[in-house]
């Protein structure tokens, strides 16, 4: 199922930011910083919900079996070279779900 990010689905979504880094940056990106992840996770989670606005339909999630699996957060560009052009910030998807074809369904959605 894809929907809109809710704010109860916060702490799924800040631990599936977590999980992708680390399966997807060792080697790549300073083990340090990724170990770190997962001890600033609370943090994360408590600011996202601090700010969160139900309003802003910003974020798609992909649900599989009731646990968040991937998801993508799209705007407007923020180049003001483009002004009424659309981007996509992120896109996550856990490795155990990657190539079957939920990236395309997250970006047509």
């Amino acid at each position: 199922m894809i929907r809109y990010l809710t704010k109860k689905d916060i702490p799924s979504y800040q631990k599936l930011i977590t999980i992708v880094w680390q399966e997807t940056y060792p080697g790549i990106v300073n083990q340090n910083f990724l170990d770190n992840l997962t001890k600033t996770e609370q943090e994360r989670i408590e600011y996202n919900t601090k700010i969160f606005n139900e309003s802003e339909k910003d974020t798609l999630v992909l649900e599989i079996n009731n646990n968040i699996v991937g998801f993508i957060r799209f705007g407007q560009s923020e180049d003001q070279n483009y002004p009424n052009t659309g981007e996509i910030f992120a896109l996550y998807i856990l490795s155990k779900y990657q190539k079957q074809g939920y990236g395309k369904q997250l970006v047509s959605s």
